[in-house]
């Protein structure tokens, strides 16, 4: 079962800001990976596994003019 999340308004703020620990399968990163290009500010990712979906994904983000 997929969770969805949706964030409305902050009365007055438009910030979004905090962490999340994510646990599950290995590609569990990948749709993350994907959302940072909507972001302003940096976004942190650890325990990342080495694998060949997520070296396309960083090459695929840093065509869009991603930096990392």
């Amino acid at each position: 079962m997929k969770q969805k999340f949706v964030i409305e308004g902050l009365v007055g703020k438009k910030i979004l800001n905090g962490e999340i620990k994510v646990n599950g399968a290995k590609n569990a990163v990948l749709p993350l990976l994907a959302a940072t290009i909507l972001l302003t500010q940096p976004a942190e990712f650890s325990n990342v596994l080495k694998i060949e979906d997520v070296a396309r994904m960083l090459e695929l983000l840093k065509m869009l003019g991603a930096e990392f």
